[in-house]
């Protein structure tokens, strides 16, 4: 009998020895979980950090129209793509491709004051660059002040053998 109660006694006390051993293993793998969650969540602030810092964070286009005081892209816009960026100062890009007319008539009801259009060879077709007033506050084709923040604006147009218009707005801090 007393090596029947010594062989149950060495079984339990195995059984006893690997529940032991299985904390450690949990928090083994608890910390496998935590370093690569933490890994991941890293990796993912670092790349958006950088996006941001190149000018590449995709934005929504009317984002960066507010941010130029311009008027939202016609429905006729096309093929959009806006950016933000953010290093030194404060930078968005929009580019959309719109049929002549249709620029022309958001150019000037997005900037009432800016120059004409004048031709830009070669760098484009046609450009504008608008300066916005030391307050900040120009008014829009309703005669309504509005509030933004980009110091300079640039237009650059390219005509495209459909003849429509290749544009890319440049908003952005001095």
């Amino acid at each position: 009998m007393t090596e029947v109660t010594t062989a149950t006694t060495t079984v339990t006390t195995g059984r006893l020895k690997r529940v032991l051993r299985r904390p450690g293993t949990i928090w083994s793998v608890f910390a496998v979980v935590v370093v690569g969650v933490l890994g991941a969540g890293g990796w993912y602030v670092g790349h958006s950090t950088v996006q941001l810092m190149n000018g590449n964070m995709p934005v929504a286009c009317g984002e960066a129209t507010r941010f130029a005081a311009a008027q939202p892209l016609p429905d006729s816009a096309r093929n959009s793509e806006c950016l933000h960026g953010q290093w030194l100062g404060i930078q968005y890009k929009a580019e959309f491709h719109i049929p002549r007319a249709d620029f022309e008539a958001w150019l000037r009801a997005s900037y009432p004051t800016a120059q004409p259009l004048r031709t830009c060879t070669p760098r484009a077709d046609l450009c504008a660059d608008v300066k916005m007033p030391e307050d900040n506050t120009p008014p829009d084709s309703k005669g309504i002040t509005r509030r933004h923040i980009a110091d300079d604006t640039s237009i650059n147009a390219w005509t495209l053998p459909d003849g429509t218009l290749r544009v890319e707005l440049s908003a952005y801090t001095v």
